[in-house]
């Protein structure tokens, strides 16, 4: 079991944390499919709705 912390998409969202155990527990998190992107300057990995990816605001 990992311990995550869920970072809302909205910025007045407060951050929360979960207990992530399956791939369920993952997608709840993320509101559907999910994406990993690896932070390696972190030596960790983001986990985001894969749609999040198509970011058009950038």
């Amino acid at each position: 079991m990992v311990q995550g912390i869920i970072i809302p998409a909205d910025n007045t969202a407060a951050l929360r944390t979960a207990m992530l155990d399956s791939l369920e527990d993952y997608q709840r998190a993320v509101g559907g499919w999910i994406e990993a992107v690896d932070l390696p300057t972190f030596g960790s990995t983001l986990f985001v709705n894969e749609e999040g990816l198509f970011c058009t605001c950038c």
